[in-house]
């Protein structure tokens, strides 16, 4: 069936089941348009999840990367409120340092109980204290376990047996001096 009066625009006059193209949609001219602009506006929203994807990217770089151009660690931005640095105990096991832009770990002697802590001083990558523990008991804990220990945990240690104190440090820059009431450490890292 031939269309009565041919549409405005349109380039035949040949009825609509026979056409194919962009007259076999059935969908009047004026719509398509609007068609045009709902495309524009998918891919304009591609084009912001894109960017946005590629500035993650960028921000998550710079923490690894960026101490090569002089900006801190993005952990240091996360810990921007807290009072740093600070030392805490944690499951009464390990003693934990925490600076702005890195934490220092160290274990306590097994079976010790702490009785202080004390922060001396630090910064955003440096911190100074001191722990005082005793053992279960109540006495001087063995310096010699304790030495062993802090060997199987990648510690360096050095320690003669009898020695009344060790000292022990690790590869990025802390280090522990340890007499049989008292375990100072100090850390210094380069972020």
């Amino acid at each position: 069936m031939a269309c009565p009066v041919p549409l405005r625009g349109s380039r035949h006059l040949v009825p609509r089941a026979w056409t194919f193209g962009r007259e076999a949609s059935g969908v009047p001219d004026m719509l398509k348009p609007a068609h045009k602009y709902m495309l524009m506006s998918a891919s304009g929203l591609a084009i912001a999840a894109w960017v946005v994807v590629v500035a993650w990217a960028v921000i998550r770089g710079l923490s690894v990367v960026g101490w090569m151009i002089g900006l801190p660690p993005a952990r240091s931005y996360a810990r921007a409120h807290e009072h740093l640095p600070a030392v805490s105990v944690e499951g009464g096991r390990v003693v934990c340092c925490r600076m702005q832009y890195c934490d220092f770990r160290f274990p306590l002697p097994d079976g010790a109980q702490v009785m202080r802590t004390n922060l001396a001083g630090g910064g955003a990558d440096t911190i100074q204290g001191s722990v005082e523990i005793v053992n279960s008991h109540g006495a001087a804990i063995d310096l010699g376990a304790y030495a062993r220990q802090l060997g199987k945990n990648g510690f360096r240690v050095n320690f003669d047996s009898g020695a009344p104190a060790l000292s022990a440090g690790t590869s990025d820059g802390g280090s522990l001096q340890v007499d049989s009431g008292r375990i100072t450490f100090s850390y210094f890292g380069d972020y």
